[in-house]
């Protein structure tokens, strides 16, 4: 079978997209050579720095100018997105007429069977009214929108002088607008050397944000359409029998970055890629059955049995273990990583399982089976721990249910030694008894046998033990306040993914929503929790994604993320 040019098709959406990238900047431009005018003409104060405040005649016009602003681009990066989505199911129909004529297949019959002419217009608003980090897109057009009113009131003070024309402020502007170095500079050298506290903000403005506000909306907008392309392909291939996964492929640019040279490969369909980084040139194509299999998928009333990818290639594997310390520690997780999270999970993270019967011999289970099987999953996943583990031990305590420590030096405020893990052999009023409920647990699983609520409980009270082990966060003195929002998000993330642990021993969990509902560790705060994010319209697999990287960094930075995570509605005590 004849080979189908993607690649014409994707120029056209890339090329597209670069015009809707001008299109930005000309709403940049036009917005900064009205603002000029307006404080050309507005008798300023070239001695003093300026403010668009110390002028309400100016402010009022500004202010609307920048409303404007925001809802020019924003409608700009909806138009790209939906003419991005047309190109692509343009693509996708051409595409399938094109097989039908290799195969001598009637294009009628690929109508009928292939979603022929499908355009997924409910998914395209899905896609453009969706959040990311919490933000829609009109809030993120917004925040770059503050940021280009902050640096043009910067860029007016430091380049006005008396009796400058509308024209000539426009074009100084421009200028440093185009290089905020030279702007920052001119700044240090017309007012001293302290730089006003908003203009270092707009200087140092964090982690993968330009200085520029123009190239930030920019890249937002190259995003956006070159994602909206690459979902509506999803969306179609997802949807064919024949496609058996997608292949990522470098672009015809010839400087590569290092991540997509060692990530281009064969996926999962189920993988959605839109690229691995922002404005990334990277682009997929399906990756099918044969011919015989194609035409008998045609044919055929029931669906093809077909030999899908199911695993991740060797290269990503190679460059996710590679990165894996990296990826834990960061802010920000990419796009594709959670993308592929549970294909990740079960291929990489989650080692072969553990033989329960190697360590538990005994009928009725003694502690010291159980602690000699918690050493092999210290031993056989040891990113599950940060310092190894030292200790597992039974006590007598009314106090906790289980509970995880370690020691630190108080003049580095560094860990030391390993984890110590202590389970409560006490029963308390609910009859939970974490000790007998944890050995009957490991007992049911190595018995193959079904466990009860109160053994899977066990389970996952012993995983929120290890999850405290595996963070990076350093020793610190914790509010009220910051230790609530850590067992809460804590406890969260423990109760979503608990499961990871008992399959890693050879189990299966059965009773995950009941736990999730009615577990017994800091029970109010997580029904609190789960109740606000509903109200906020915040699935719960989306605030998984978020906070389980942040959860594993620093202890203390856990309430910001939680304000970063309601931002756009409900608001978390601070």
């Amino acid at each position: 079978m004849k080979l189908f040019k993607f690649d014409s098709y994707d120029l056209r959406a890339f090329k597209q997209n670069e015009q809707y990238a001008v299109r930005i900047q000309q709403i940049y431009d036009d917005v900064v050579a009205q603002i000029s005018r307006i404080a050309a003409a507005g008798n300023i104060n070239p001695a003093a720095a300026f403010t668009f405040r110390k002028y309400p005649h100016i402010q009022k016009q500004v202010d609307e100018l920048f409303a404007g602003m925001a809802k020019d681009i924003e409608f700009t990066i909806k138009k790209g997105t939906a003419d991005a989505w047309a190109i692509a199911n343009a693509k996708n129909d051409k595409f399938l007429e094109f097989l039908a004529k290799e195969t001598g297949k009637s294009k009628r019959l690929l109508e009928g069977k292939f979603n022929y002419g499908a355009r997924n217009q409910e998914a395209l608003k899905a896609f453009q009214l969706r959040k990311e980090a919490g933000l829609n897109l009109s809030q993120r057009v917004w925040k770059y929108t503050s940021q280009a009113k902050d640096e043009i009131e910067l860029s007016i003070s430091a380049g006005f002088e008396q009796g400058d024309s509308a024209a000539v402020l426009s074009r100084k502007v421009k200028e440093y607008l185009n290089e905020p170095d030279r702007l920052f500079r001119r700044i240090r050298s017309r007012r001293g050397n302290l730089i006003p506290s908003k203009a270092m903000k707009a200087y140092k403005p964090g982690q993968g944000v330009y200085r520029s506000s123009s190239k930030n909306a920019k890249r937002l907008a190259r995003t956006e359409i070159n994602m909206g392309y690459r979902t509506a392909d999803y969306l179609r291939w997802s949807s064919l029998d024949f496609v058996r996964g997608i292949q990522v492929k470098l672009s015809n640019n010839p400087n590569h970055c290092p991540t997509c040279q060692k990530l281009a490969g064969i996926y999962p369909k189920t993988f959605k890629f839109v690229g691995w980084h922002p404005q990334c040139r990277c682009y997929a194509i399906p990756y099918l059955v044969d011919q015989k299999a194609f035409v008998a998928s045609l044919l055929s009333e029931d669906p093809p049995e077909v030999d899908y990818i199911t695993d991740l290639p060797a290269n990503f594997k190679g460059w996710y273990k590679d990165n894996a310390d990296k990826i834990s520690r960061a802010k920000n997780i990419p796009y594709f990583i959670l993308a592929l999270a549970d294909l990740i999970k079960s291929q990489i993270e989650t080692k072969s399982q553990i033989n329960i019967s190697d360590f538990i011999k005994s009928e009725e289970v003694k502690n010291s089976e159980v602690k000699a099987l918690f050493m092999e999953v210290a031993n056989v996943m040891p990113d599950w721990f940060r310092n190894g583990v030292d200790d597992f031990k039974f006590l007598k305590s009314k106090s906790y249910l289980m509970q995880h420590s370690m020691s630190y030096k108080l003049n580095t405020m560094e860990w030391v030694n390993g984890s110590s893990f202590s389970i409560s052999t006490n029963t308390f009023a609910n009859g939970f008894n974490p000790a007998n409920d944890l050995k009957g647990a490991i007992k049911a699983i190595r018995d193959g046998e079904k466990m009860t609520f109160n053994q899977e409980y066990a389970m996952e009270s012993l995983w929120h033990e290890i999850l405290h082990a595996r963070t990076k966060s350093k020793p610190q003195k914790l509010t009220n306040l910051q230790r609530e929002n850590m067992e809460t998000v804590n406890q969260f993330v423990a109760r979503h993914t608990y499961d990871q642990f008992i399959e890693l021993l050879g189990g299966k969990s059965i009773h995950k929503a009941e736990v999730l509902e009615k577990g017994y560790g800091y029970g109010s705060w997580i029904k609190n929790f789960r109740a606000k994010l509903a109200k906020a319209g915040i699935s719960e697999s989306d605030a998984l994604k978020f906070l389980q990287p942040h959860l594993f960094n620093d202890y203390g930075t856990i309430g910001a993320k939680l304000r970063e995570l309601f931002s756009n509605g409900f608001k978390v005590k601070s």
